[in-house]
């Protein structure tokens, strides 16, 4: 398929192509079936293939066309085949020089360790997070958090996030067959959104 199946504004493809080139720390979220991992194939395209990658996935979906990568597969359900689990792996990447990180999925076992390498200045990440809303992805991500062990009030959470993923774009399903990108927002307005809607209840 092409980008334009999935976004319909001119404008939205030409930022996420930006986005994505120049490498900005990416959460593409949607719910199951919304086809998150199927954009996240087709904007890997987009990539220079002089760029050295990383993938870590715990089933083979990335399709990566580069000549200089490496796919590390992970055991997600403890099984430890792969004798590597998510925090591992991510630590091992950091160690071959990527200048890209591609995350199959996040989720309360490796949310620290993945926002921990944005934190430390690592960009072009991306990775897909299941949520059905931008603000859904911000809690599901403090939640996270605090499961690994981070405890620490809302802002201090939100601050880790915010210098760890750049945008989030939301991927729908629209009736039987159409799968769009329906957001595509910054995480800081994410969170000025959520600090709003606290203060809306507070007053309330």
């Amino acid at each position: 398929f092409n980008i334009s199946d999935y976004i319909d504004e001119k404008k939205d493809i030409t930022l996420i192509i930006d986005l994505i080139k120049k490498g900005s720390n990416l959460l593409i979220i949607g719910g199951t079936g919304t086809g998150k991992t199927s954009l996240l194939n087709k904007l890997i395209e987009y990539i220079d293939l002089k760029e050295r990658i990383i993938a870590i996935q715990d089933s083979p979906e990335l399709i990566i066309p580069h000549k200089n990568k490496d796919e590390l597969m992970v055991s997600k359900n403890g099984s430890n085949i792969s004798n590597l689990d998510y925090k591992s792996a991510l630590d091992l990447s950091m160690r071959m020089r990527p200048d890209r990180i591609l995350l199959g999925e996040i989720d309360s076992v490796n949310t620290l360790a993945f926002l921990r390498l944005g934190n430390t200045g690592h960009k072009g990440m991306v990775s897909t997070l299941h949520t059905n809303s931008p603000l859904d992805t911000l809690n599901a991500l403090q939640l996270n958090l605090m499961l690994n062990g981070f405890t620490s009030n809302k802002k201090a959470l939100n601050g880790f996030i915010s210098s760890a993923i750049d945008y989030v774009i939301k991927v729908q399903r629209i009736g039987k067959f159409e799968k769009k990108v329906t957001e595509i927002k910054t995480i800081k307005e994410i969170i000025e959104e959520e600090s709003k809607l606290n203060e809306k209840d507070n007053h309330e």
